[in-house]
């Protein structure tokens, strides 16, 4: 009974170790350093962030219309984060722009058209556009970013991202969270 006993003691950690070994080998695809299988794939890919603006005072501000309101927001800055499928952000290569933005006085809501590019800290970049609303009751932001172009990792890459976020009326920066998919022509 002792012989039989060490027997399955000795499979089970055979079994284990060889287990665990195959596990580890088949991680690779799952690896954001090692994504192409998943765009060989063609199929969405989870796209998530959480970025930080950072104000660029110098670059002044912009004229929400309508302009006899005098509703101005700033014009734009850097971004700092993380995001999943590259990494920590170069913050001083990853700039926001606001293009245009409109201010609904019926419903207090500041709304920016932008477009900027996030570019990770091994270079690879993306960029993108995106229509966001301020509520200037609470600071509550929420949107969307189109991702229309990448290089490197984001080559052949699109996304769509819905934002949320909330607003520091006193700092002027964002704190924001990303969820979308990200699609690879290639």
């Amino acid at each position: 009974m002792k012989k039989l006993n060490y027997f399955f003691v000795f499979f089970l950690i055979a079994f284990l170790i060889s287990g665990c070994s195959e596990f580890e080998t088949n991680q690779d695809f799952l690896n954001p350093e090692n994504n192409s299988e998943l765009k060989k794939a063609k199929v969405p890919i989870p796209a998530k962030c959480w970025i930080t603006s950072v104000p660029d005072f110098s670059q002044g501000s912009v004229l929400c219309t309508p302009g006899e309101l005098e509703v101005e927001v700033l014009k734009g800055g850097w971004m700092s984060g993380i995001e999943a499928q590259g990494g920590k952000l170069d913050t001083e290569k990853s700039i926001w722009n606001v293009v245009s933005c409109d201010f609904d006085s019926e419903k207090l809501l500041v709304i920016e058209h932008v477009e900027g590019k996030h570019t990770m800290m091994r270079g690879d970049y993306f960029l993108y556009t995106g229509t966001l609303s301020l509520n200037i009751t609470n600071g509550a932001i929420a949107g969307v970013i189109n991702v229309y172009e990448g290089v490197g990792r984001f080559e052949g890459g699109t996304a769509e991202v819905a934002i949320t976020g909330m607003y520091n009326f006193e700092t002027n920066v964002a704190t924001m969270y990303g969820e979308g998919f990200w699609v690879f022509s290639d």
